[in-house]
């Protein structure tokens, strides 16, 4: 049986994981409520402005209390290093959507959109980028590879740590999805995509050892998926299903190869 520290330290992480939940789908579902009566884009904006200020608001309260000190890192940095982990983490996304797409391709489930239509994409990236960044990359990433992390920090090895966020990330998903295409066997591969997708973000944060690099390939998969669509991928259930499966091996892919370099760098012998 588990002794008292074990214990103590298991409740420790669950609770820590139902406060990041609830405290992110407070910052969505409060943050973004202007959405509820207008789909505008200076609503969404709005809506975007208010997610990640009442992140980072509720974030700043949890960390005043004295359960939460000494405060653990929550890997913020400086603002230029910040945003060359921003770039890159979009720069990586990119790989990522791109390699999926290709994946259905090349499996005749979805047809290639071509070049054109990236060129196109490109003049629209700043209205692709704005929601992205604000709805769901700056605001999930700093309740789960910020908050969470750090609170796990203190208490399991770098490799729970890892493991604890990717699921806790995944699991809620059960509850999300694309709003595209639905389905039991949709919804649960969205679940282990999204896994896979915390799993990449959680190695990416252990690499760098700042938020920015997840925040930025969060960002990127949203901002780069209206860009590398594949064109008739949304045609039916399966086709989405090979692209969401398709995700999944490339977010996986990226996460393990981010994986080796964070252990060369000796942070799972911590």
């Amino acid at each position: 049986m588990p002794d008292t520290k074990e214990r103590s330290t298991t409740a420790r992480v669950v609770g820590a994981s139902v406060v990041t939940v609830l405290g992110m789908f407070i910052s969505i579902f409060v943050g973004g409520a202007p959405t509820i009566f207008s789909g505008a884009a200076v609503v969404m904006l709005m809506a975007g402005v208010g997610t990640s200020a009442l992140a980072v608001l509720l974030i700043w309260l949890l960390r005043r209390r004295p359960s939460h000190r000494p405060r653990a890192d929550l890997g913020l940095g400086s603002i230029g290093t910040a945003v060359v982990h921003l770039l890159a983490g979009v720069g990586a996304a990119a790989v990522i959507v791109m390699a999926a797409n290709l994946m259905v391709a090349a499996a005749g489930a979805g047809e290639w959109a071509g070049w054109d239509r990236l060129g196109q994409g490109l003049a629209m990236m700043p209205m692709a980028l704005i929601p992205a960044f604000l709805v769901q990359g700056l605001p999930e990433e700093l309740w789960f590879r910020g908050y969470l992390h750090a609170r796990l920090s203190a208490w399991v090895s770098p490799a729970a740590v890892l493991a604890v966020t990717s699921g806790a990330f995944g699991a809620l998903h059960i509850i999300s999805g694309t709003g595209a295409v639905t389905g039991i066997g949709v919804q649960l591969m969205w679940v282990v995509m999204a896994t896979a997708m915390g799993f990449a973000c959680g190695a990416a944060r252990q690499l760098s050892g700042l938020v920015w690099m997840p925040v930025g390939i969060h960002t990127g998969f949203h901002m780069w998926n209206d860009l590398f669509f594949t064109v008739d991928a949304l045609a039916a259930p399966g086709a989405f299903l090979m692209l969401v499966v398709g995700w999944t091996v490339a977010f996986a892919a990226a996460g393990a190869v981010m994986v080796r370099g964070a252990s060369r760098r000796g942070v799972y012998q911590r």
